[in-house]
């Protein structure tokens, strides 16, 4: 059964159910909120944006566990389509400490849905915040943390 998420062309609803703020709640498409309900999430919030995406907070129906929705927000850029898949790439190897990286889930490119990735939910500090308080890390655990992210990229 499909919850009803404001479809991103309905620009007369301001207040959004998902709790995302006034800019958020356009980012997706209606095929994309579909995609990611079908997969199971209910999405809760956005969390943040970066270079090419947006991050969303969801909950997966049966289990209810936490995790994390990243959704390339323009599908039709191939550099970061490309950098997208690179990613999705890395996440879904075997060689990615998951110990330091969230562990990949799955990720979704159908046409007309913006593609997605869905990884595990990890609440706390973002890791370029945690390694760059010297107080947090000694040096030879933001060293053990750093050799770990570019074996995974390696």
């Amino acid at each position: 059964m499909m919850t009803d998420i404001p479809d991103s062309s309905d620009l007369p609803n301001m207040h959004d159910p998902l709790g995302l703020n006034r800019s958020a709640q356009f980012l997706l498409t209606k095929a994309t909120k579909e995609a990611i309900e079908q997969l199971g999430y209910h999405i809760h919030g956005e969390k943040g944006r970066g270079g090419f995406g947006a991050t969303f907070e969801v909950r997966h129906r049966e289990s209810n566990a936490h995790f994390i929705i990243k959704v390339m927000l323009d599908p039709t850029n191939e550099q970061h389509l490309k950098a997208f898949r690179r990613e999705c790439h890395i996440l879904a190897s075997e060689h990615v400490p998951t110990d330091v990286v969230p562990w990949y889930v799955t990720h979704l490119e159908k046409r007309g849905v913006q593609p997605f990735v869905v990884m595990e939910y990890i609440d706390g500090t973002e890791i370029q915040n945690y390694v760059s308080k010297p107080h947090q890390l000694d040096l030879e655990r933001r060293i053990e943390i750093v050799e770990k992210l570019f074996r995974a990229l390696q």
